[in-house]
Formats: structure tokens, sequence, C-alpha cells
């Protein structure tokens, strides 16, 4: 199967030995799940805990992660930290 044709391969399926398994959806539903829907904001989380999570990060030194792993890493660390600082208020 060619790479890099999602598009071709989409709109002409018989081309690549299948069959169009496409499925009319009327606009009105499609309006529907649209205001149904909950879009992201600017923040991906709350903002309070947005921002705290930025002031750890600022406070640690940490730069935002350039792969997965590193995100992973990053979470960890400041779920953590989080989780220590609420146990200290305790």
């Amino acid at each position: 199967m060619p790479s890099g044709r999602p598009t071709v391969m989409y709109q002409t399926p018989t081309l690549y030995g299948t069959q169009n398994y496409q499925s009319f959806v009327p606009m009105e539903d499609i309006d529907t799940c649209r205001a149904e829907c909950l879009f992201r904001e600017t923040y991906p989380c709350d903002k309070e805990i947005f921002d705290l999570c930025a002031f750890i990060m600022e406070e640690e030194r940490l730069a935002f992660p350039i792969d997965p792993y590193e995100g992973l890493d990053l979470y960890l660390f400041l779920r953590n930290n989080i989780r220590q600082d609420l146990e200290n208020l305790q």
C-alpha cells in the first residue's frame, strides 16, 4: 500500500481493492454533535493547575518535554511534587 496518499485512498477505495465504507450523515446530526462537544480551551487542564505546574517548572528550571517519554517523566514529577505539597498542608 502506498504511503502518503490517504486522501486518494479515502476517495477512491476501489483502486486499492476495498469498498467504500463511507456513511451519509445529515448536516443536522453533525451540527448537533458540534453543539454537544466540549472543545478544549487554551489550557489543557484547569487554569489553576496549569499555572501551578508552570510555576513548579520555572522553580525547578524544567523545560517542556520534546517527546512522550519526557512528557511522562514531567507529568510524574509534577504529580509527585503537588501531592507532597498537599500532604505537607495536612
